[in-house]
């Protein structure tokens, strides 16, 4: 951060960006038309009423003004440029706040350098072993267009060896994006890059920081709300945007929110995660149930949830681990299925990542994991029906997330059980889905397309 505001102030007067919009204000004609669409977006130029361009009062704060009017200023050229970066064709956001969740990244790394290919690969969804460390690879030209490291260091880099050219091509669009963006950003001094080491500079810290003080408005403050901002919030929009927040901050954030609702607001929280939504979002809204302190759910919303078909399953569990024993009729039978869609997912998923966190490069998931073959059949005895019955359950409560558990079950030695996970499977690829849950390719430990909101 900037000792004080002065020196503050003097980071924001090198940077270029704003050099340039002040010669685009005393010479509109002299500049290009992106320079003359960001002056007037952030009030450098105006445009008078016979359309002619005049200074306007950004060019007059940039001349006159002192430290603080210079950090609003800044707040306002930031705003502008993300909004304007967001829309470009080569940088634009895929979901509202994405930009800003990229210099959180960095602003997380304390001022520590960051390797470009390292962040496109995590935006890309690959598998970065998370414990990996490595600095920015330094045979990338410092002073030459960007390109990434060859594909052996690259697998240094990122921690995933026996990476390929084939792989390095596939990172490429992900990383050139990214440079474009951190390239633009620092025209107003707020990122630096070297090469492929890139960092948040002191002043993009400073107005990251007042930024997200400040709050947001519109979708993009459900990334980075205010405390305030949160507490105002109904259940509704409080499980839509925490859904998709890191489990440390969604915890403290439900939590207080419940503290300011009272005992009223465990109803309408409920009600939301449970709410009906399209794909892979009612599994993310229902993990929500793991940031909540579910001792502190009072007996009584847990009975009232005991009959509600999805999350009645995980109200009789929690009572259960409470000592009680809640009647087993007054849990529907879907209710316990979707607990058990997400328990099963719970155990495939883990064992998936450990598999790639310890086999060998050329080593494919096993068709079938262990771990998904004993929970399953610990399941399926005491279900009504057995095993194929519980597949008809799981696929019916949720058929995207129960579809990652039909790929690998239709590998299990059971003929009739295979035969019903291959009906799922199947029936799952023709119903229009847009991501398939199948297995990953082992060599570079990929997710494929980039996560969508």
């Amino acid at each position: 951060m900037p000792d004080s505001p002065e020196e503050q102030a003097a980071l924001l007067r090198s940077a270029p960006l704003p050099r340039l919009l002040a010669r685009a204000a005393a010479d509109p004609q002299g500049a290009d038309e992106r320079t003359r669409e960001l002056a007037l977006a952030c009030g450098f130029l105006v445009r008078e009423r016979g359309g002619a361009l005049s200074a306007g009062p950004s060019a007059e704060a940039w001349r006159e003004a002192g430290p603080a009017e210079l950090t609003g200023l800044a707040l306002n050229l930031l705003g502008v440029l993300l909004t304007q970066l967001a829309e470009e064709e080569e940088t634009a956001e895929e979901y509202d706040g994405e930009h800003l969740i990229t210099l959180y990244s960095l602003c997380e790394q304390a001022g520590m350098t960051q390797s470009v290919a390292r962040m496109a690969a995590l935006d890309d969804m690959w598998f970065v072993p998370p414990g990996h460390e490595s600095d920015p690879d330094a045979s990338v030209p410092a002073t030459e267009d960007y390109e990434l490291p060859d594909p052996q260091a690259l697998s240094a880099v990122l921690g995933i060896p026996a990476l390929t050219e084939s792989d390095r091509t596939d990172l490429t669009p992900s990383a050139a994006r990214l440079v474009r963006l951190m390239d633009r950003l620092a025209a107003l001094g707020v990122t630096e890059r070297t090469g492929d080491a890139v960092s948040l500079t002191p002043l993009g810290s400073a107005l990251l920081r007042d930024t997200l003080l400040v709050g947001l408005e519109g979708d993009a403050a459900d990334v980075f709300p205010t405390r305030e901002q949160m507490l105002a919030w109904d259940a509704e929009r409080l499980v839509a945007a925490a859904q998709w927040w890191p489990k440390r901050a969604a915890r403290p954030a439900v939590g207080d929110w419940l503290d300011a609702q009272g005992t009223d607001g465990w109803t309408p929280l409920f009600a939301a995660i449970s709410a009906a939504r399209p794909e892979a979002e009612p599994a993310r809204r229902r993990a929500l149930l793991a940031a909540l302190d579910a001792m502190a759910v009072p007996d009584e919303a847990l009975y009232a949830l005991l009959a509600d078909p999805i999350l009645g399953g995980w109200a009789e569990h929690t009572l259960h681990a409470r000592g009680q024993a809640p009647a087993p009729s007054a849990v529907p039978l879907s209710a316990r299925a979707v607990y058990l869609v997400d328990a099963l997912e719970a155990v495939r998923s883990a064992a998936s990542l450990d598999h790639r966190m310890t086999a060998a490069a050329d080593e494919e998931e096993p068709e079938l994991f262990a771990e998904v073959h004993a929970a399953f059949d610990k399941a399926a005895a005491a279900w009504p029906g057995g095993a194929p019955a519980l597949l008809t359950a799981l696929t019916a409560a949720d058929p995207y997330t129960s579809a990652f558990l039909a790929e690998q079950l239709s590998h299990h030695p059971d003929r009739a059980t295979a035969e019903q996970a291959r009906r799922a499977w199947r029936a799952f690829h023709t119903c229009g889905a847009t991501r398939s849950p199948g297995r990953r390719k082992p060599a570079k430990r990929a997710g494929g397309k980039r996560k969508r909101r």
